[in-house]
């Protein structure tokens, strides 16, 4: 499984391309300036926080630049319920998946339709996970990781699946288990702050992670679903 990070700096950078961590960027910072030295890169859309995300419009202008040799950009999605809580709205991002997914193909990108809490009740769900080249697991936290039937359903049509806010070890593990073939997370930010006694555990201790999930194995004949043919997101 390929970890994606969402953050990183000058100073940690060396670290994490020798190690294979790829990079996730968004609109609203300056990532995008560094795809290239990455070993893999994917886009994803800034649509978490309504309030900040640059619209449809301007996030189109946005993935227009991107290099094409990212791996996947995320279409913007409905990432939040009426109260503001994670969740969604899988009908709303499935709307806006049919609208903005087209566009985004002709440009040369591959895409991703995000995965939200009550996509599975859906009766059109095989019919979406067709139509992406991605599945991104998006959602509340305790649906993605109830999430395994949609993630399986999703490997065995051959498609590579991605979940984001992975920013833990256990939720590393987790993500892997479940079959996902790449993840992404903002963790080395907190990572990086200075504890109260002084101390940070800095980019070493995401190393650490990516190290031990990569040395633990997976039993054989655990899954049944097919690994897609892709090198993008070979380990």
């Amino acid at each position: 499984m390929r970890y994606l990070s969402g953050c990183t700096n000058d100073t940690d950078e060396p670290a994490l391309i020798a190690a294979g961590i790829g990079l996730m960027v968004q609109p609203g910072n300056s990532y995008v300036r560094r795809i290239d030295r990455y070993p893999m890169a994917a886009a994803d859309n800034g649509a978490l926080n309504p309030e900040t995300y640059i619209g449809d419009d301007r996030w189109l202008e946005w993935c227009d630049r991107l290099p094409r040799s990212v791996a996947f950009v995320v279409v913007p999605d409905v990432a939040r319920r009426p109260d503001g809580s994670l969740g969604g709205d899988p009908v709303a991002t499935w709307a806006k998946f049919q609208e903005l997914a087209p566009v985004v193909k002709e440009m040369g990108h591959h895409v991703a339709l995000a995965a939200q809490d009550g996509i599975e009740l859906m009766p059109n769900l095989h019919e979406q996970i067709e139509a992406c080249d991605v599945l991104f697991i998006a959602g509340s936290t305790d649906w993605k990781l109830a999430a395994w039937p949609i993630v399986r359903m999703a490997r065995n049509m051959g498609k590579p699946v991605h979940m984001g806010r992975v920013n833990s070890l256990r939720r590393l593990q987790t993500a892997r288990l479940m079959g996902c073939t790449s993840a992404d997370g903002t963790q080395l930010r907190y990572l990086n702050r200075t504890r109260a006694d002084g101390t940070r555990r800095g980019v070493a201790e995401l190393l650490r992670q990516v190290e031990v999930l990569n040395q633990t194995p997976v039993l054989p004949g655990l899954f049944q679903f097919e690994v897609p043919n892709d090198r993008r997101f070979a380990s």
